[in-house]
C-alpha cells in the first residue's frame, strides 16, 4: 500500500500543495473552537464531569487534525488519520450513550461497540460503497442519533431536544457533503468545507446534550440517596 498516493476526492483541490483546498482546510477551525468551547464548559459545569468526555473532546479536537491534515495533502495517510479520528470518537461516545443516558455499567456500555460495528455493515448494506459522494459511511452514525433522539424522546427526556438538533444539523451537513462533486461547476468551492462547520456543531451539540443526560442522572441519584438517608 502506497501510504503516500494522491486522493483526490473534493471539487475545491484543482492543484497538488498544502493549499490546494483552502476552505476545506480552514474550515476545520471549527472542530478546534468546538473542542475548547466543550473544555471551558467543563470548568464552569457542576456537578463533576466525567473524566470520559473529556476524552470526546479531545477526539474532537483531533478530528480537526486529522481532517486539516487530509485536506492539507490530500494523501492516503492522511486520510486514514482522519476517518481513524472520526471513528474513535463515533464508538466512545456510543459506549457513553449507553452509560449515562441509558444508565448501562460499563461493562455492558462498551459492548455497545462491537454493536455498533455490526450496526454500520447492516446500515450501509443497501448502498454502493460509492453512493452520495462517499457519504454513505456516514449514515450509520445518522441513523444512531436519530434512535437516541427516539429513545430519550420515548422516556420524556429533556435532553432529547439536544439530540435532535444535532440530528437535524448532521442531516444538513450529510446533504451538503453529498453534493458536493456534483456542484463543482456552479460552486467552485464546492459544500465540504460547510460539512466541516456543522459537523462541528454535531458533535458539540450531541456531546452537551450527552453530558446534561450525565448531569441529571447524577442529580437524581444524589437526590435519592439524600432521601433516603433522611428517612432512615
Amino acid at each position: 500500500m502506497d501510504w503516500n498516493a494522491s486522493v483526490d476526492l473534493y471539487c475545491e483541490r484543482t492543484a497538488s500543495g498544502w493549499l490546494g483546498e483552502p476552505a476545506n482546510l480552514f474550515s476545520n477551525l471549527a472542530f478546534f473552537l468546538a473542542a475548547v468551547v466543550l473544555l471551558r464548559r467543563y470548568g464552569r459545569s457542576p456537578p463533576e464531569v466525567p473524566p470520559i468526555f473529556r476524552w470526546l473532546a479531545a477526539l474532537l479536537f483531533l478530528i480537526g487534525v486529522g481532517s486539516s491534515l487530509f485536506h492539507a495533502t490530500a494523501r492516503l495517510w492522511g486520510e486514514v488519520a482522519d476517518v481513524l479520528f472520526i471513528a474513535l470518537f463515533i464508538y466512545l461516545f456510543v459506549a457513553s450513550f449507553l452509560r449515562y443516558a441509558a444508565g448501562l455499567p460499563w461493562g455492558l456500555a462498551l459492548l455497545g461497540m462491537p454493536a455498533y460495528f455490526a450496526f454500520e455493515r447492516l446500515v450501509k448494506l443497501p448502498f454502493d460503497a460509492s453512493a452520495f459522494n462517499g457519504s454513505v459511511d456516514y449514515f450509520p452514525a445518522a441513523a444512531g442519533l436519530l434512535l437516541m433522539t427516539l429513545y430519550l424522546a420515548a422516556l420524556g427526556r429533556a435532553q432529547w431536544r439536544g439530540f435532535a438538533a444535532a440530528t437535524a444539523a448532521f442531516a444538513v451537513s450529510l446533504g451538503l457533503r453529498s453534493v458536493d462533486r456534483a456542484e463543482c461547476a456552479r460552486l467552485p468551492l464546492g459544500t465540504h468545507w460547510a460539512w466541516h462547520v456543522l459537523n462541528a456543531y454535531v458533535l458539540y451539540r450531541a456531546t452537551t446534550a450527552l453530558l446534561d443526560c450525565a448531569q441529571a442522572r447524577s442529580a437524581t441519584s444524589a437526590a435519592r440517596t439524600a432521601s433516603g438517608a433522611t428517612t432512615s
